[in-house]
């Protein structure tokens, strides 16, 4: 059900209840009001109340856009000013276009796969965008709960990320289940994100280096010049070689693979 489709909050849940499995009572509890008043709504004699609406957007895990969206359905069919309604008429229409502007700028081709500046930003921000982003690929670590589990971190959280990689469209959300859907994010090489992502893994790195189950070297060394190009394109093989291992293998576990060759001077 796409929700930016709709143009009344009441008729959106009347849908979700004759589409889905979810229940009147269920919704009514969300919504934190008596099962009697929420049919009341359905039936078009009263209107949910701003507070209603915004426990609905929380329980149903809406995206930020998507609760924007589905709470200013909600101050229309309430308003009565023609005036109040102009404003909310076109602020959903900025709110559609703004749904529609994130679909399209996402560039999907095959394999590589870039967001929006902005939405670069916020992604490589941390390494945890990344991290919970791989593990929606594997079955076991679909729900918030798992993710924040498996991470040891605030459940709160975790929610606040999947919606934020729902909205970029890095997963999608069936039920309770937030389910990977993007192929490798690209990053172009001069891109100053570039920087910022592997400045997040190896910092990452280095709060696991004491770790047993991984494997961490770093050497200082002298070379003659002339094997510094063969060093290279080992190294290049090695990662080809790694990405068809990858691309070729099931998805139980996530890992991550820092490699550095450079001249520190």
């Amino acid at each position: 059900m796409n929700l930016y489709e709709y143009f009344s909050y009441k008729t959106y849940l009347i849908d979700l209840i004759s589409d889905t499995h979810i229940k009147v009572s269920a919704l009514s509890e969300m919504a934190g009001c008596n099962r009697s008043y929420f049919s009341q709504m359905i039936n078009g004699k009263v209107q949910l109340t701003s507070d209603h609406i915004i426990n609905l957007a929380e329980g149903l895990e809406f995206s930020e856009l998507e609760k924007e969206y589905f709470i200013t359905l909600c101050l229309l069919e309430r308003s009565s000013l023609i005036s109040t309604k102009e404003i909310l008429e076109k602020k959903l229409n900025i709110l559609r276009q703004k749904s529609l502007v994130l679909s399209k700028k996402i560039k999907d081709e095959g394999k590589s796969f870039e967001l929006t500046d902005e939405m670069k930003g916020e992604y490589y921000s941390s390494w945890l965008y990344g991290q919970i982003n791989v593990l929606t690929s594997i079955e076991d670590f679909q729900t918030p709960e798992s993710i924040a589990s498996k991470l040891n971190i605030n459940i709160n959280l975790v929610k606040k990320i999947l919606n934020r990689l729902r909205d970029m469209r890095l997963v999608i959300k069936k039920e309770k289940n937030y389910i990977h859907q993007a192929g490798n994010l690209h990053i172009p090489h001069k891109s100053p994100h570039n920087v910022v992502n592997h400045m997040n893994w190896r910092m990452r790195a280095l709060q696991k280096v004491q770790e047993d189950d991984g494997i961490h070297y770093t050497a200082a060394f002298s070379i003659s010049k002339k094997e510094i190009p063969i060093l290279k394109s080992q190294l290049l093989e090695f990662i080809k070689k790694q990405r068809e291992v990858i691309a070729a293998s099931g998805t139980e576990e996530v890992y991550c693979f820092n490699c550095d060759l450079f001249n520190p001077s």
